[in-house]
This record gives C-alpha cells, structure tokens and sequence, in this order.
C-alpha cells in the first residue's frame, strides 16, 4: 500500500513539475529509497528503511547555477538563509575565535583528553564522535521564543526516543558537550543552539544530527560532494575544512567532483562556520566540493582538530 500511495503522488504531481519555479508542500508519503550516508565523507548506501518527508515551507528549486558560490555571511542566521538561493553552494560566516578561547581551546586538546566510552576504540581510528539526534517533529509550525526547549533530543546518556520522560534538545546539547571544560562547554553550546535553531528556521527541516568530533588523524583528504541535505561545520582547533566555489570545480556528468583548482579553495579557520549543501539538498542535485585539511594520519598527527557538526537528516 505505502509503495502504491507513492507512486499515485507522484502521477499527481509530475505534470506540474516543468513549470513551477518553487516547491510543492513536501508529502507524508513514505519513500523506500532513501540514501544513507557516512558521516566521515558522505559515500551513500541504498536502503529499503521507509523514510518521511516534514511538510516543509516553499522553498526554491530552481537549478543551482553553475557559478554558484560561497557566500560570505555575518552570523548563522543569514548563513541559513542563504542555503536557499540558487547562486549559493555554500555559506561562510568569518567569525576568528578571542585570543584567549583559541588558547584554551588549544590547550584542551594538548592535554590529550579521553571522552568516556571510547576506551575500546581502535587505535587507527581517526575521529571519536559524540552524536546526539535532535527532533523537531510534530512541533506546531508557529514560532516559538525558545524551539530548542520544546524539541526532543536523544542518543548515548539519554531516555530512548519513545520514552515518557524525553530529552529536550538543551539536555541532548549538553550530553553531547559533556567531556568539554565549562567554558568551552559554553562556547559550543552557543554555537549548536544557533545553529539548530538557524537551520530549522530557514529549511523547515525536522531531523538533525549532532556531531563533537575529536580528529586526530587525516580524514577525508579528497575533493568530493557529499549526498547529504546540509551540513553546518565549525572547527575549534586546527585547520578548518577547505571548500570551493562552482566555478573552480570540474564534475563528472553524475556531478561528482572531478577536480578542483587548489589555488582558488576556500580554507576555514578555527572559529568560522561554514555552511555546506548536499547532494540531497531540495533543488541543488550537487554538494559543494569539499575536503579535509591534511592534519597527518593518526600514527604521526601532531595537530588534532576539535570539531562541531550539525547534519540536516532525514526523517524517520
């Protein structure tokens, strides 16, 4: 039956589909074929796990243009906005951390922190990733002063998703931030609730995944696209993740990244955030091509990175 209401959805809605400059309201219908993806470089996995769409505000699905580019930004809330016109790939807010946050947050990972439940890691591994899932679903479409008390939170340390007592997206927040120093717990909090909130705003999308990342060690070291929706990144030490505007970028007809002029990429610092499309994301058909800074492979790495990460996910 659910395999049958989708294609009679989509029958539906087809021969509007070459005319319309902006989206439908996005269908409870289930889909079957939804794509997974690593959360180190985005390498996608079909699947057969039905998968819901929210209703979500009419957003732009015009092509994204071939000049498409990294568009600079003064804070999380405009970097969010502009995930939805058609010349931005990407968007960059500048944001240098204080001298004084740089050095503690240096002095952090010099003293060679172990997060709990790692102990039995293996030793090559090159991240330890502290995850927490946030929900926004069946939240009421009116805005709200504080959203993020009124979403659900949980993974690790938390109550099951289906519990009667179940996390607020603060208490996710915190449990993922929990091995961080106070003030540094703080700095990143701010971010994540920003960024959640930015991101909910602006895309109307319900699910998302929360990331702490230790690195440390050389993750993924090639140009490629994720097929994602969305990903926020801000990196706290170490070289931040470098990316390109479209017209350094030469693609395969599939859109995957063919190569892109190294001269001409876009290389974070610690503090800025970035803000970086799919794949997935609605009327883009293309990620922004992206990579890891080279940092060394885990045996001789020197220079960790701590790093946050807020994935738009789909829903389930």
């Amino acid at each position: 039956l659910p395999r049958c209401l989708a294609a009679i959805n989509t029958a539906i809605l087809a021969p509007c589909q070459d005319t319309m400059s902006v989206s439908l309201v996005q269908s409870h219908t289930p889909s079957f074929e939804k794509e997974d993806t690593c959360e180190c470089c985005g390498a996608t996995e079909v699947t057969m796990r039905p998968c819901f769409s929210p209703l979500a505000s009419v957003v732009s699905t015009a092509p994204l243009s071939t000049s498409a580019g990294v568009v600079p930004c003064t804070s999380s809330n405009e970097a969010a906005a502009m995930l939805s016109r058609a010349d931005c790939i990407a968007s960059l807010v500048r944001r240098p951390l204080s001298v004084e946050t740089a050095a503690a947050f240096r002095a952090y990972l010099a003293s060679k922190p172990e997060w709990p439940n790692f102990e039995h890691a293996h030793p090559l591994e090159p991240t330890r990733d502290r995850v927490a899932i946030i929900d926004f679903l069946g939240l009421p479409d009116s805005a709200c002063d504080d959203v993020l008390s009124k979403a659900r939170g949980y993974g690790n340390g938390l109550p099951p998703r289906r519990s009667e007592r179940c996390a607020s997206a603060h208490e996710a927040i915190a449990q993922v931030t929990m091995p961080l120093p106070q003030e540094l717990r703080q700095a990143v909090t701010r971010d994540a609730g920003e960024l959640l909130q930015a991101l909910y705003e602006h895309t109307s999308r319900r699910m998302y995944a929360l990331h702490l990342e230790l690195v440390l060690g050389d993750t993924c070291q090639k140009w490629h696209c994720d097929q994602n929706i969305a990903r926020a990144l801000v990196t706290y030490v170490g070289p931040g993740t470098l990316c390109a505007s479209e017209e350094a970028v030469t693609r395969a007809s599939d859109g995957s990244v063919d190569a892109v002029c190294d001269a001409e990429g876009i290389s974070c610092v610690a503090g800025d955030i970035l803000l970086m499309k799919g794949g997935l994301f609605h009327g883009c058909g293309r990620g922004v091509a992206h990579r890891a800074p080279p940092i060394g492979d885990v045996t001789k790495c020197t220079q960790h990175r701590l790093v946050l990460k807020v994935d738009i996910s789909e829903d389930f």
